[in-house]
């Protein structure tokens, strides 16, 4: 070889290590090694797609991972990777795609599958030798593959035809066959089990969609990030779910209204639409040696880029020391044109996905599947409601609106301990995915209309006294057994619904048509008056079981009755017309079918046995087996494919060449059929009334599955129906004492924490007037958080229809839930705790909702000093009294319930009477969390208190003390700290009560 020839071999090489391990080549390594034509092939299918994208290529019947791709594949999946020149590799056998795929995916990668044309139909074609042709069709991420889609065409169900472009690149046969043996992995798919509530089962799985062109980050400005909330422009959010067909947009301004979006979504990726940067418009491309996509974040302003990366498990792309393990949402971006819509980006960036269509028809569709909803900054407008959710469908419900720091607080989906620690985890026992993601929607938005909720409190009182005879129990195990109908509708959106999936959902509404039919006769039945379905209860299954639905099954009798599980066998089977496209080919495999059988007759007339068939040995077909006392009379041009002691196997010419015919014959037939189901698929989507019918049942289903779950949680041992007040009632109501409206919560305890704790939790009352507040004080790990968050999680149970675990219990109903807890900061964002805490306090103060809201507000101003916190406290307070909020309240300024107690002392004169009443309006009471003080301690003389024992009971009156020396104490703080901090304690303590008995002197003189 020339030395320029050598040169340019070293610079492929060198080029290859860039694209395919993200490191520049080191010293000697590209010297006297030259790339063959499939790893070639395999540099051109890298640069095709995006560098954080891991690339699969099949290769005969292995499928690979080369460079970084396979140390990330290696490291997470098991399979070795094996070291090589110029770079390593590891492979799989091809029959595991989907495994493969699957798992990476729900990883947080995104993937690739590059396959290969068939060589049957290249050797019917005369291409026996050459160059295969690969092309990366599709690609797949969480947000995009669908629960159990098959990625391979081995079933003849293929993805959609969708637009993408295809990238060829060519290779020899000769590199065809460069693989190892055996994965020992042992798994299989689909995978044999798959619980309803897991993550690829249960997961609306959300693509959040952010676009950053409007802030100016990608031409070199700041000013987003200077400016204060309300000045910044909106960054536009818009969510897609193509598992359930929601399309959801939001208009943001701040970090806590992204956390709103975050807390209360599922969402599985995030991608950054950027506006296109002057130097990429310019041109020029340089091959990237990092795969992270971190630089998208770097496109918004650092308030949302930090809280997106505080509220979710962000995936940056696969890493050589595995910095994205454990975190499965992954980041992306596209890089549009100036002037480009949103909507016209989504699409672009879809493409590759084949989900343009899609996404296209979703957002055409509109109002037909979910108006997509737009949120101002205080956040007024919530999730939609199902459709079935105990109101008319025609007119859309109003929800308990619940912010990001709200669903945070009370652990509605997330919690510190997983999943288990969480409300959705001891709620859902769904049996279908449809189900718990019913729940969880439900969840995320509670209602907040008393007459709907009292509907599934109906519901729920049908199905705990079994007056349905287990009916329903049965109808959901039927559904469940089909799989995820639900997300068999949206693969018919998608064109990816295989044949069988469609021919189970067709029989699951059959099925589950019948049950519901058997269930509602109970209404007419004159005798089981008593046995009657509630209304909500009759809505849901007259959607299951109603003309239209006979009308569906009447439609497609044909296909309840087929036993095809391929597009190829449903054409094909008797009692239907075959498409035309499908007839050419269909000729040519029964010509080929039957030279074949004609070359079997002349066969068995050489060898003088009529009894000769052909047969199947070792994945051969078609071998003569001929006995060896026959082989005289074998013609010369017969080939032998395998000889035993006895017989020998022999391939003829023609038979050689009639099944290459037939297998590229029915290759193209299956291909041909897969087309036809696409075809098919778009047809019954195009009939509004059969996918309104199947969404109709889908969602009845759903509905009925998370009716189910709470009733299993509310029939539970110390759970009650909580009774219901309308809120508007208890804004008219008086607030005197004669007709008082409270929140009355009888030896209640917090759900999580009762199930949780070793001993469970220590029951508790809670009374508490609508539109007043509770003062709440108490020593340091005394259970005031915890109380506050037991009120919030029961009106959540409450508003949902679930009951609550106590023995009593009658709730507002509230149309907001407000929490101010715990202590955070943002140092990248130059935000202290202090400010943290007042850019939540400000935001909650500004709710339009807050008269008819609750509001809990954990030791508000503790991150600056006593003298400010306590000022900003106590005019909070009376900012949330004057709008009427019901609150609960806690500090650890004792001192700001002293004008609150003092009200309660009665005065002698007309003055002090006046004043009482006045104050009594204002509804506060003033509790602290109960102890007990051990015995005596033998080193109180030295100034230190008794040790506490903690009653977590609410107590009225004002706690005498935080006891925070004492926990400091328990701690293991110094005792030298302590005694001085016990000491410093009192005497500020005893100043503080002379200046407050000066004050009462000043006061009583100047009356």
């Amino acid at each position: 070889m020339s030395k320029r020839g050598r040169q340019n071999d070293q610079e492929d090489v060198a080029h290859a290590i860039e694209v395919l391990c993200c490191r520049s080549a080191v010293k000697g390594e590209t010297e006297g090694v030259s790339l063959t034509p499939l790893e070639q092939q395999v540099v051109a299918l890298k640069e095709s797609i995006s560098p954080h994208v891991i690339l699969m290529v099949a290769c005969g019947y292995r499928v690979k991972f080369y460079g970084s791709d396979s140390r990330a594949v290696s490291r997470r999946v098991g399979i070795m990777c094996i070291p090589g020149q110029p770079f390593e590799y590891s492979s799989f056998p091809y029959t595991r795609v989907d495994l493969y795929v699957h798992r990476l995916v729900a990883m947080g990668y995104h993937v690739g599958f590059a396959d290969q044309e068939s060589a049957a139909m290249r050797a019917a074609d005369g291409l026996k030798s050459g160059l295969f042709t690969r092309s990366v069709s599709q690609l797949y991420s969480r947000g995009t593959l669908l629960p159990t889609e098959r990625v391979t065409n081995g079933g003849g169900n293929g993805c959609g035809p969708g637009d993408a472009s295809k990238v060829p690149a060519e290779e020899s046969c000769a590199g065809a066959g460069e693989a190892e043996e055996g994965d020992g992995t042992g798994f299989s798919w689909p995978p044999p089990h798959a619980p309803p509530s897991s993550d690829a089962g249960a997961s609306e799985l959300f693509l959040c969609f952010i676009d950053a062109g409007c802030c100016g980050r990608m031409r070199g400005t700041n000013d987003a990030d200077d400016a204060p909330t309300a000045a910044r422009p909106p960054l536009s959010v818009v969510l897609v779910s193509f598992v359930t067909q929601r399309c959801l947009r939001f208009d943001v301004r701040g970090a806590l209204e992204l956390e709103d979006v975050t807390q209360r979504y599922d969402i599985a990726e995030v991608i950054v639409l950027a506006a296109e940067s002057p130097s990429r418009a310019r041109g020029g491309r340089d091959v990237p040696l990092q795969r992270t996509t971190a630089c998208f974040l770097k496109a918004l302003p650092k308030v949302y880029a930090t809280a997106l990366r505080q509220g979710l498990p962000l995936n940056f792309g696969p890493t050589a020391n595995g910095e994205e393990d454990g975190k499965n949402v992954s980041v992306s971006g596209y890089v549009y044109a100036a002037g480009q819509s949103i909507d016209a980006a989504i699409e672009a960036y879809l493409k590759p996905y084949r989900l343009d269509q899609v996404y296209r028809s979703l957002c055409a569709r509109g109002s037909s599947t979910e108006e997509a909803l737009r949120e101002n900054e205080e956040g007024a407008a919530a999730a939609a409601p199902p459709a079935h959710d105990g109101a008319s469908t025609d007119a859309r419900l109003r929800c308990l609106h619940l912010p990001g720091p709200t669903l945070r607080a009370l652990d509605v989906f997330h919690s510190s301990v997983g999943l288990r620690g969480s409300l959705v985890g001891l709620l859902d026992h769904s049996v279908t995915p449809c189900g718990s993601r019913c729940l969880r929607r439900w969840l995320a938005a509670p209602l907040c209309e008393r007459a709907s909720i009292v509907a599934r409190q109906e519901v729920l009182a049908y199905l705990m006294a079994c007056k349905d005879d287990g009916q329903i129990e049965d109808l959901l195990h039927e559904c469940a057994r089909q799989g995820d109908v639900e997300a068999v509708v949206s693969k018919l959106y998608a064109e990816r619904c295989q044949v069988v999936e469609f021919v189970r959902l067709l029989r699951m509404v059959r099925s589950v048509s019948v049950l519901a039919a058997q269930l509602c006769d109970r209404e007419g039945d004159a005798g089981l008056s008593s046995s009657r379905p509630p209304p909500l209860l009759t809505q849901l299954l007259a959607s299951v079981h109603g003309p239209a639905v006979a009308r569906l099954l009447e439609r497609h009798a044909a296909l309840l009755r087929t036993t095809a599980t391929t597009p190829l066998e449903y054409f094909t089977e008797g009692g239907r017309a075959v498409p035309d496209a499908l007839l050419p080919h269909l000729k040519a495999r029964q010509k080929a079918e039957a030279a074949l059988q004609a070359e079997l007759e002349a066969a068995r007339k050489v060898l003088g046995l009529p009894g000769l068939e052909y047969r199947a040995i070792c994945g051969t077909p078609f071998l003569l087996d001929v006995p060896a006392c026959k082989c005289a009379r074998v013609p010369s041009d017969w080939v032998v494919q395998t000889r035993t002691k006895t017989n020998v196997r022999y391939h003829t010419p023609i038979i050689t060449e009639q099944h290459i015919a037939l297998t590229a014959a029915t290759e193209r037939l299956s291909l041909a059929a897969t087309a036809a189901w696409w075809q098919h698929q778009r047809d019954t989507v195009a009939d509004v009334e059969v996918m309104r019918v199947l969404t109709g049942v889908v969602e009845a289903i759903a509905s009925l599955d998370a009716l189910r779950s709470l009733a299993l949680v509310s029939q539970q041992p110390g759970y009650v129906m909580p009774a219901l007040v309308a809120l508007p009632e208890c804004a008219r109501q008086s607030t005197s004492a004669s007709s008082p409206v409270v929140l009355t919560i009888r030896q209640g305890r917090h759900p999580i924490l009762d199930r949780l704790l070793p001993h469970g939790y220590v029951s508790c009352d809670v009374q508490l007037r609508a539109g007043g507040a509770w003062l709440l004080t108490g020593p340091n790990m005394g259970g005031k958080s915890a109380l506050m968050r037991m009120v919030g999680t029961f009106v959540v149970l409450a508003q949902i229809g679930c009951g609550v675990p106590a023995d009593a219990a009658e709730l507002p109903v509230f149309e907001g839930i407000y929490c101010r807890m715990g202590a955070s900061d943002s140092i990248l964002e130059g935000a202290s705790t202090f400010l943290s805490e007042m850019d939540e306090t400000s935001r909650i103060l500004r709710a339009p909702q807050l008269p008819h809201s609750l509001v809990l507000m954990d030791e508000l101003g503790r991150g600056t000093s006593s003298f400010d916190g306590a000022a900003v406290a106590a005019a909070t307070l009376e900012y949330l009294l004057d709008r009427r909020a019901t609150t609960v309240f806690v500090t650890h300024y004792c001192y700001l319930c002293d004008p609150y107690v003092a009200q309660r002392i009665t005065g002698s004169g007309e003055n002090e009477e006046r004043r009482m009443d006045a104050d009594e309006a204002r509804d506060v009471t003033c509790y602290y969390m109960g102890f007990k003080e051990s015995g005596p301690n033998p080193l109180a003389g030295h100034g230190m208190k008794p040790p506490l024992v903690f009653t977590y009971k609410p107590c009225r009156g004002v706690t005498p003390s935080s006891f925070g020396v004492a926990i400091g104490r328990e701690a293991g703080l110094p005792s030298g700290v302590t005694d001085t901090a016990s000491r410093l304690s009192a005497e500020a303590e005893q100043q503080h009560r002379v200046k407050q008995d000066l004050y009462e002197v000043r006061r009583f003189l100047s009356s």
